[in-house]
């Protein structure tokens, strides 16, 4: 009995001591970029509560730093990433796809975090009906980013569905983040009379007299992933504490978001020195315009027109985009 105690005890001190040596070895500094709205909120959350630095100090990793980051556009984001000045970026979908073909899976996407409508905006009286952009096309459709956002890529699967033909409103479309987007169109005297837009951006867009045209979920046919966390297989490999650290924090953040939406909302004001109201806010969250979740949806369908009208290897399924700690969600 005495000599396996002593074995038990040995064996814990050398895994203690395999902890030190992973922890010593691990980022002291975590890297996070993430773009523009309300769907950002469970980054906001796990940082302003600790929630990453917490977890890792359970495993051996005491004082880490988490520095965030914020830029405009997904092809800014991929760059960011591409070149090591992050560690883990959020982004929408076909950026995230656009990343894990071109670099044959090296960078995938460590959790979702959930999601809301898109909604196409339009200040012009001449545009009632999606087809009344083929005829009146003196004006801009402001999307975050040419070619790999989630905005850019579901309209060419409007323009698919309308025309069968997917680059029908190419030409319409300009890069612009969304806070500059939303200034144009609430100023109202600028090129760009329709945005492709996401909460909160939409809230005040319409509260100024933008009118919806069509929705994502409707042109998807159902509601979809919005963001994914990408990272590379080899941070993950080379800091394995710290990157579950990483899903961990954000996970709890997303549960005390759905548990907690009316303090969430006042996080999110204060967190990003938002000028909308909190109440605005916890609005878009309980009334469920954005959801939090960690399931992946919607992944496949994506990856499938990509690879059909994109130059994207094809995605066997959406389960090859991310980590394996996802792939027993319920996802798609």
């Amino acid at each position: 009995m005495l000599r396996k105690i002593i074995i038990a005890a040995g064996t814990a001190l050398a895994a203690a001591l395999s902890v030190t040596t992973v922890a010593k070895a691990e980022v002291d500094t975590l890297k996070i970029v993430q773009q523009f709205g309300l769907v950002f909120l469970p980054i906001h959350v796990a940082i302003d509560h600790g929630l990453i630095e917490a977890h890792a100090a359970e495993n051996g990793i005491e004082d880490l730093n988490v520095e965030l980051f914020q830029i405009g556009g997904g092809s800014n984001t991929l760059r960011t990433l591409i070149a090591g000045e992050a560690d883990f970026a959020g982004m929408g979908i076909p950026p995230a796809l656009t990343l894990w073909s071109r670099t044959d899976g090296e960078f995938r996407a460590a959790l979702a975090t959930g999601g809301a409508p898109m909604r196409l905006l339009t200040i012009d009286p001449d545009i009632q009906e999606v087809e009344d952009y083929q005829t009146h096309r003196d004006h801009q459709i402001a999307v975050p980013s040419i070619g790999t956002s989630n905005q850019y890529i579901i309209m060419q699967m409007l323009s698919q569905q309308l025309y069968d033909d997917h680059t029908r409103f190419d030409d319409l479309m300009v890069s612009m983040a969304h806070p500059a987007a939303a200034q144009a169109m609430i100023a109202g005297n600028q090129p760009v009379q329709t945005h492709f837009a996401t909460p909160p951006f939409t809230l005040r867009e319409m509260e100024a007299g933008a009118r919806e045209i069509i929705n994502s979920y409707e042109i998807f046919g159902a509601p979809h992933t919005g963001v994914v966390m990408m990272g590379s297989e080899t941070f993950r490999e080379e800091n394995p504490i710290v990157a579950q650290a990483f899903v961990d924090g954000v996970s709890d953040a997303i549960d005390w978001i759905n548990a907690n939406p009316a303090e969430a909302g006042e996080l999110f004001v204060r967190f990003t020195g938002s000028s909308q109201p909190a109440d605005e806010a916890t609005g878009l969250i309980t009334n469920g315009d954005v959801t939090f979740s960690t399931v992946p949806v919607g992944i496949q369908a994506y990856g499938d027109f990509l690879s059909e009208f994109g130059d994207l290897r094809p995605l066997p399924s959406w389960q090859d985009l991310f980590t394996p700690s996802n792939h027993a969600l319920d996802g798609n």
